[in-house]
């Protein structure tokens, strides 16, 4: 039973990797079909055609449309009239000999007669070529192996079972005949009880024959199945739909085990449910699925996957282009990163982060937020020590910066293809900033191998296995007199604002830095204002990134791109600490009010 809710907020997010599931056609009048879409890729271009949802004002017809070549949805829908005929069934498309062909199962308007339509793509629209007799007014599936035609159907009204048909290697005559060839063998059995059945063909006997029916285990659906796969065979889908319910259904083929996955719905509401299982389609490194909802007039709803499966762990190296500037990326980072190791409950809005920090790299966190100060630890004969370490203000943390340094390092040794980007700064009333450039730098030289310490924004493949440094305080001392660099200025950083950084490069030959930063951390306001504020930052600021692309340049990214760094985490003021008080200060004050941390991302 569909709820209220799902009416009225109905969910269009299916499980990652698959896109948001988007209308055909945006906007309040999306098309419809009461038929399983037909999709097929012709020319490097995904081609979709359906049957039009019948109605006093659309005569009988098909529509058919094709992906836009800038990538970002589907090109206006052509509507073919069928004449005195309507679709009866799903159709099929496919690319036989160079030529897009549309198999149309239909019935004449009266009743009298059925038949199978086929229809050829004159690259503008779709012109008829000639009819297959009525056992072919069916659901249709066709495709092409080794040069030769393959269409198969389904006889329902005599004792169930499928026909199939195939083209001649040496024939001229493409579809004037469509011989019927009956594989009774191949009926679904009633102890099946609708499970999913898997039979292959053997072209190389004589004559051609088909496998005995076997049955995926585990899986059952409600009508016909689709499927797609990559050129190869090496990876492929298949989709059908809940029995006795409107689920699509995705088992992905796994080659290790040499088996079909477990299924795998596309998602629950009105928009993710199908009348009719989704039409797949594998083109160009994406899998396109579209489905007919069944609840909304039959509305065509589509969404895709990459095909590539990017690990968190080393997407920087599955990335096509490795020459790509960073600033061109979508980076994720954590704020406060190290500060997983604070151990006092009393605090607990200091611990910004659950994760360790090589647990967030190898979730795919690249930017590391890294707050560094000093504090006193004990040595191996119990006497305290000065230590740098990270820091939160003036809390310290219980990890000292070797510590974390090293973390980076076997975590690189482990992930070469990876980089990371490690924003660095003083975070200590009581120690100038001066004193962590020296100390920063003490531990980098002894692993510089490891460093990145250009003062420009570089590509990815320029930082490949190292730690790209942006420091928030001066170069260090022994740099003085120089002209080395010691990573990218960033000293002007907004305190609890917005703001851009253009510092000084040490380099004049250097190309240009820009860095726009949006760090609002702190509100007057609670509650549902604060919030709202910050939305308010966050959305102004992707918008100002969005538009600062510079379109004549797509698909390539800027040459000198402004570097976009945003922060969504913040706090209140009246429920946080001052974290410029002392520590012993600051817990009286703290347990006296009310702690709400409120993140969105």
């Amino acid at each position: 039973m569909v709820s209220l809710s799902d009416m009225l907020n109905p969910s269009n997010d299916p499980p990652v990797p698959w896109s948001w599931a988007e209308p055909l056609v945006p906007g309040p009048y999306n098309a419809g079909t009461q038929f399983k879409p037909a999709m097929c890729e012709f020319q490097g271009k995904v081609f979709l055609a359906w049957a039009t949802m019948p109605s006093d004002n659309n005569p009988p017809s098909f529509s058919f449309t094709h992906w836009l070549p800038s990538d970002n949805g589907w090109a206006p829908f052509t509507v073919v009239l069928l004449g005195n005929a309507k679709q009866c069934n799903t159709s099929t498309m496919v690319v036989f000999k160079g030529v897009l062909y549309l198999f149309v199962p239909y019935t004449s308007v009266d009743g009298s007669d059925s038949a199978c339509a086929i229809y050829s793509y004159n690259e503008t629209n779709f012109e008829y070529v000639c009819d297959w007799f009525s056992p072919w007014c069916t659901a249709l599936s066709a495709i092409v192996h080794d040069d030769i035609l393959h269409v198969v159907g389904y006889n329902q009204s005599d004792d169930d079972h499928f026909i199939w048909t195939y083209s001649k290697p040496d024939t001229t005559d493409k579809f004037r005949h469509g011989l019927q060839r009956e594989l009774k063998d191949q009926r679904a059995n009633l102890h099946d009880y609708r499970s999913i059945l898997e039979i292959t063909l053997d072209m190389e006997t004589q004559p051609p024959s088909w496998s005995s029916n076997v049955a995926v285990p585990g899986e059952s659906g409600d009508s016909g199945i689709s499927a797609t796969s990559t050129p190869t065979g090496a990876d492929a889908w298949i989709c059908f739909k809940t029995h006795g319910g409107y689920n699509n259904l995705m088992c992905r083929w796994e080659r290790k085990s040499n088996s079909w996955t477990s299924n795998q719905p596309i998602g629950d509401g009105i928009i993710l449910w199908c009348e009719n299982k989704a039409a797949l389609l594998y083109s160009d490194s994406w899998v396109y699925a579209v489905w007919n909802s069944p609840l909304q007039g039959g509305s065509i709803y589509w969404s895709r996957r990459p095909m590539k499966h990017i690990s968190p762990e080393n997407w920087m190296g599955s990335l096509d282009d490795q020459s790509i500037s960073i600033a061109a990326l979508s980076i994720p980072g954590t704020h406060d990163s190290a500060t997983s190791a604070w151990y006092n409950p009393d605090l607990g809005i200091l611990r910004t982060q659950d994760m360790s920090i090589t647990q967030q790299l190898n979730a795919g966190i690249r930017y590391l937020d890294l707050r560094l100060g000093y504090g006193h630890r004990q040595d191996t004969n119990g006497a305290e020590i000065k230590t740098f370490v990270a820091v939160h203000g003036n809390f310290t943390i219980d990890l000292t910066v070797q510590m974390i340094f090293t973390m980076l390092y076997e975590w690189l040794d482990a992930h070469p293809t990876e980089a990371i980007i490690a924003q660095i700064k003083a975070d200590q009333d009581q120690v100038t900033s001066q004193k962590v450039s020296n100390s920063v730098n003490d531990l980098v030289m002894a692993n510089k191998q490891y460093w990145a310490l250009g003062e420009t924004i570089p590509t990815l493949n320029q930082i490949t296995g190292k730690i790209q440094l942006i420091r928030r305080f001066s170069r260090p001392d022994a740099y003085n007199g120089t002209s080395t660099t010691f990573g990218i200025n960033a000293t002007s950083w907004p305190n609890n604002g917005q703001g851009d950084i253009n510092d000084p490069l040490i380099n004049p030959d250097s190309p240009p830095v820009s860095i726009a930063i949006e760090d609002h951390y702190c509100y007057d306001n609670d509650g549902d204002i604060a919030l709202k504020k910050k939305k308010e930052m966050v959305i102004d600021f992707i918008s100002r990134a969005v538009s600062s692309w510079d379109a004549s340049t797509e698909p390539n990214a800027p040459t000198n791109p402004t570097w976009f760094i945003g922060y969504t985490s913040y706090v209140t003021r009246s429920v946080g600490p001052n974290l410029t008080l002392s520590p012993t200060n600051v817990v009286k004050v703290f347990k006296d009010v009310k702690v709400a941390d409120s993140n969105f991302n």
